[in-house]
């Protein structure tokens, strides 16, 4: 876990997460503390800031790894490269068909990512898996002022949904720039993985509106990461490929979220310390 801060900016001065009697280490900040503060960003009236100075990013390859390393330490099996294609239950506990063999065992927690809603249909539970669009960038100018320790992770509520990112990370080249909202409907074995013109301009237009100064495009291929319900996942690195003709074409991939329900998660697509 990296710690950013975090920053929260809306067009309102309405944020309720962070006005709760035990969140005491939040400020309040206005448009001209906002760009004081943070003049990485081009922004105006009537936008409000919320700045959580303990608000940090979580490295999710770094910790399913941490997890995967744990478990095994402690007897359980890795079965990598396994297809589920079934389950069921009964009074006796659960049984998963996968395409090499068939399991048994008390319980069964479902982590499937965009395929979910596959897995989970007999039970009645809706899930629609939808179309993203994300980038990294490099600043053409001052590159480490978006470097953790100057650029928190961050989220801006826009007409077209909400832009979020985090800083630059050692291994990473650019800085991340994403857009959460309820794209075009998806499926998950047939996902046309090329960046298309709307995943494109989707974040131009985010990098016009907030982030004017000049970037260097990074070449990437498109991928399916997942926007659960209640958590946040993993995006591959990406593969530098620069467009020196472009400055402002950034890396631009698309992928799946997942839609359980309505929701209001920006403030969880940065994890923060616990008190």
């Amino acid at each position: 876990m990296v710690k950013t801060g975090f920053l929260d900016l809306a067009p309102h001065r309405n944020f309720p997460a962070y006005q709760l009697p035990h969140n005491r280490r939040s400020e309040d900040l206005s448009i001209q503390q906002v760009k004081e503060r943070f003049p990485q960003f081009q922004i105006g009236e009537p936008y409000w800031g919320a700045y959580d100075p303990e608000g940090a990013l979580l490295r999710p390859e770094v910790t399913i790894t941490t997890y995967v390393r744990l478990a095994m330490q402690r007897g359980a099996h890795i079965l990598g490269n396994t297809k589920v294609l079934d389950w069921k239950s009964d009074a006796g506990g659960v049984t998963v068909i996968t395409d090499r063999e068939t399991h048994t065992a008390d319980r069964i927690v479902f982590c499937a990512g965009p395929w979910t809603g596959k897995l989970l249909m007999e039970l009645g539970i809706a899930v629609t898996v939808t179309r993203m669009s994300f980038a990294w960038v490099w600043p053409l100018t001052n590159f480490k002022a978006y470097e953790p320790g100057s650029l928190p992770c961050w989220c801006i509520e826009d007409e077209d949904g909400i832009y979020y990112g985090f800083p630059m990370m050692s291994d990473v080249p650019g800085y991340k720039i994403g857009l959460h909202r309820y794209g075009e409907t998806a499926e998950p074995d047939s996902f046309n993985r090329t960046p298309n013109a709307q995943d494109e301009e989707f974040i131009r237009k985010g990098l016009r509106r907030y982030f004017p100064r000049r970037q260097q495009p990074l070449g990437c291929p498109a991928h399916l990461p997942l926007r659960p319900h209640r958590g946040r996942r993993a995006d591959h690195r990406p593969t530098p490929r620069p467009r020196p003709r472009d400055p402002l074409r950034p890396a631009v991939r698309s992928g799946l979220q997942v839609h359980p329900g309505l929701r209001r998660d920006r403030r969880r697509l940065c994890r923060e310390r616990p008190d």
